[in-house]
């Protein structure tokens, strides 16, 4: 991320907090801190490193928003910058990763009863489609390997979708779907639709399903993804969550799997999970133990262990971390 947009982000906070205030109907400041202990053997290294390091897979951030209503359209400005002060998904173990601060999100949105149309810097359509979670072990473990990846490129791949300059469509919720569309750099453009069955009162008696599908089109050669996952709450507490991913990485084919059982306890959630990833013929797998807990107070407190098998980085390691995220 470039020093001018970093100062843009910036500058538009100074905007909001001394402008924004006065004029719009609704302001707020928010974000939260996301570190953790992160302790790998790897085969390569034949040596067992601590590190403390910002967790990638939602690394610390600062959220602006201001809101307010005009001709019957709400408009809303939001504005994130993201904070890693050793990133995870950067940091080989044993050796700091630097810091970075950069504007994640910088984006206008008009509201109505047509949909939502947001321009700016901000989510494509299909952002998130492989991170539908209702186990409660979403921070420990989740198909998004970024907090390990620093470390082998076994058992997983980032399947985010892009986070870029984008004109973006959100249509109104039918039937409890929601439809997005997005054009962003190179005449690239995303789908993505997700569907909660609470949003349409199917959910009851602890039972409930949510599920995402997307496909990206990058605008370059072999720059295509078709990505979802699915999460449901089976009753007493127990869930299944599943994600997957095919594409094409750098002219590669690749695709990726990953399916999590997951059981809670109140505040207290427990998983086991394994991934699958597959580059250019090399594969990757994991096998993961997790624990979350998620108390009052914008308090989570999480844990996972963690083998990786890769033949992709040749490298096989052992992972435990624990960390804590801390919302305000």
């Amino acid at each position: 991320m470039s020093h001018a947009k970093t100062k843009l982000g910036l500058a538009i906070a100074a905007i909001v907090g001394s402008v924004s205030i006065a004029q719009a109907a609704d302001y707020s400041i928010s974000g939260s801190v996301n570190q953790m202990v992160r302790i790998a053997d790897t085969d390569l290294s034949n040596n067992t490193e601590t590190d403390v390091l910002d967790n990638s897979t939602n690394a610390s951030r600062l959220d602006l928003s201001a809101s307010d209503s005009f001709g019957g359209v709400d408009i809303k400005l939001h504005a994130q910058l993201r904070w890693d002060a050793n990133a995870s998904n950067g940091a080989v173990p044993g050796f700091n990763a630097g810091g970075n601060l950069n504007t994640e999100i910088l984006d206008l949105s008009f509201t109505s009863g047509l949909g939502t149309i947001s321009i700016g810097e901000g989510d494509g359509a299909t952002r998130f489609t492989t991170r539908q979670d209702l186990s409660g072990t979403e921070l420990a473990d989740n198909f998004d390997v970024r907090r390990n990846n620093g470390v082998s490129a076994g058992g997983g791949q980032n399947w985010l979708g892009n986070r870029n300059a984008r004109l973006r469509y959100d249509a109104p919720t039918v039937l409890g779907t929601n439809l997005s569309v997005s054009f962003g750099e190179n005449d690239g453009y995303e789908v993505g639709a997700t569907w909660d069955s609470e949003t349409v009162g199917l959910s009851s008696d602890g039972l409930r399903w949510i599920a995402a599908l997307g496909y990206q089109d990058s605008g370059i050669v072999d720059g295509d993804n078709t990505v979802g996952s699915l999460s449901a709450i089976l009753g007493g507490g127990t869930s299944l969550t599943v994600g997957y991913g095919d594409g094409d990485a750098s002219g590669a084919d690749s695709d990726g799997t990953y399916i999590k059982l997951g059981q809670q306890f109140g505040d207290h959630a427990f998983s086991v999970s394994v991934g699958d990833n597959e580059v250019g013929g090399l594969d990757g797998e994991s096998q993961s133990v997790a624990y979350q807990y998620n108390g009052g107070g914008g308090v989570q407190v999480y844990a996972a262990y963690t083998m990786l098998e890769s033949d992709i980085a040749n490298d096989d390691a052992v992972v435990l971390i624990s960390g804590i995220r801390v919302q305000f």
